[in-house]
């Protein structure tokens, strides 16, 4: 499936904890970008697959082309996933590390 059809096949989810308060005051970390227009279900499950040493998985938002959001628990763990991000094919664009305050 290409395009806009991939939106309904997509799982979208946050591993627990990741977006929560864990009560330490500590931020959490997020990055986002957007898929190429010709990115695929693979791409998606390629890109979930690749995060999972960091404990976290991709939010996929619904757009054309589909843009994706990662929370992770630290700068250092954000600025990994971002080199790792930038050396997918199947992304176009990599924004950079933002630190998200905690919830209430």
């Amino acid at each position: 499936m290409r395009g806009p059809a991939i939106l309904m096949s997509v799982l979208v989810a946050l591993v627990p904890g990741c977006a929560e308060d864990t009560g330490s005051g500590e931020p959490s970390w997020r990055v986002s970008g957007s898929f190429t227009e010709d990115a695929g279900d693979e791409d998606i499950a390629d890109l979930q697959q690749r995060l999972r040493p960091w404990g976290t998985s991709a939010a996929i938002l619904e757009s054309y082309p589909l843009q994706y959001s990662i929370l992770v628990d630290s700068g250092p763990a954000c600025d990994e996933v971002r080199t790792m991000l930038q050396q997918r094919a199947y992304l176009a664009s990599v924004g950079r590390c933002q630190a998200v305050a905690a919830g209430p």
